[in-house]
């Protein structure tokens, strides 16, 4: 993967700091090809892309430098009590 920006100063990344709290949500239009080209590029994989109970494609990566993203778009478009009565997946 191609960094934002270079380390500065060196060594200051999330990896080497503990992690980061932050998730970077991404709403993009293909969210597994997003994945797959990731992955290629040294992601690792947190959670697959896989359709969500609450009616979104949505996964979990977390680049070489450690920082997480999600990256999803809406499959339906769904009420809070349509979410309610659904179970999500195990």
């Amino acid at each position: 993967m191609t960094p934002l920006a270079d380390l500065d100063p060196p060594g200051a990344g999330a990896v080497e700091l503990g992690g980061s709290p932050v998730l970077i949500l991404l709403e993009v239009g293909d969210p597994a090809g997003v994945a797959e080209r990731a992955i290629a590029a040294g992601a690792e994989v947190e959670m697959p892309v896989r359709e969500m109970f609450w009616g979104e494609l949505y996964g979990v990566l977390r680049d070489p430098y450690g920082h997480r993203w999600a990256v999803t778009t809406a499959r339906e478009q769904l009420t809070p009590d349509d979410i309610t009565g659904r179970t999500p997946p195990m």
